[in-house]
């Protein structure tokens, strides 16, 4: 018996999808959950990343100090005592950083600003920590380290580089789908097939299929989902498109999202997808 949940509305929303994408896939895909509001400045998101940078730089300079040892004026300590800062500060700016990945969606419909923020304050703080070391060490090692330092640095540049042009795709991406969503034309389709376990690797293709009175009309689209959440066939979804009746919509015209007003229907045995996606893929 295919699995169905017990209630209905706005609940069914899960960041676990299924998401249906016909622009973007992968991390790229945006998934823009009910009262989603796009945050255009990302203040909360740098403070993060400078958060990252200071406790990133913290347990670099704490690991320098258990191998180089203390500073010849006896002014900062080594040994073990420095142990207690480098684990606590890993583990902060470890955790800050995959914090503001993973909510990031609820702030921009997509990780990859807030990947790219902890990104640029990981590679940062990193890069200082190392830079501070080298000025504690000679010879080969000082190269060694000023070249890791180099390159940690060049990492957080590229980073801070590419958030500008991701927040911007994020907002063009959500508003595309806001304005399908307010203003589109809304139809009530179906998922024809589940999409092959075989190839799935937290996403697959499927087939949808809606009447938009002038006929019947199928889409390709991708759906992105845990194994718990694969859609299967004769799953009820919502098409919003632009197009006028008769005419097939283009990629960026058409919206698709799961029908929250029923139950959905996942595929019943989601072994087969967690089998499939074992060797890697992301929703």
């Amino acid at each position: 018996m295919l699995e169905q949940a017990a209630q209905t509305g706005l609940e069914w929303w899960d960041e676990r999808g299924p998401v249906f994408s016909t622009m973007e896939h992968g991390a790229r895909v945006t998934r823009i959950p009910p009262g989603f509001v796009f945050r255009e400045r990302a203040t909360a998101d740098i403070a993060g990343a400078v958060a990252c940078a200071v406790f990133a730089a913290l347990a670099v300079w704490g690991v320098s100090l258990l191998f180089v040892g203390p500073s010849t004026d006896g002014v900062v300590p080594g040994g073990l005592w420095w142990l207690a800062l480098v684990i606590p500060a890993a583990l902060l700016s470890g955790g800050i950083a995959l914090g503001m990945t993973l909510t990031a969606p609820d702030r921009y419909g997509r990780a990859g600003v807030g990947g790219a923020l902890a990104a640029t304050g990981m590679a940062g703080g990193i890069a200082v920590g190392f830079a501070v070391t080298v000025l504690r060490v000679d010879g080969a090692m000082r190269t060694v380290l000023a070249v890791l330092a180099a390159a940690f640095l060049v990492t957080a540049l590229v980073c801070v580089l590419c958030t500008p042009p991701a927040l911007r795709r994020a907002k063009i991406e959500a508003s595309r789908i806001m304005r399908l969503r307010e203003s589109g034309d809304r139809f009530t389709g179906r998922v024809l097939a589940p999409p092959d376990s075989d190839t799935w690797k937290g996403r697959g293709p499927v087939s949808i299929r809606y009447d938009d009175g002038a006929g019947e009309r199928t889409l390709q689209a991708t759906v992105h989902a845990t194994p718990s959440r694969v859609p299967t066939g004769g799953t009820q979804v919502l098409v919003f498109t632009r197009s006028p009746a008769g005419v097939a919509p283009t990629a960026e015209g058409v919206h698709i999202e799961l029908d929250t007003s029923i139950a959905p229907r996942f595929f019943p045995r989601p072994r087969e997808y967690e089998s499939a996606g074992a060797d890697g893929g992301t929703m």
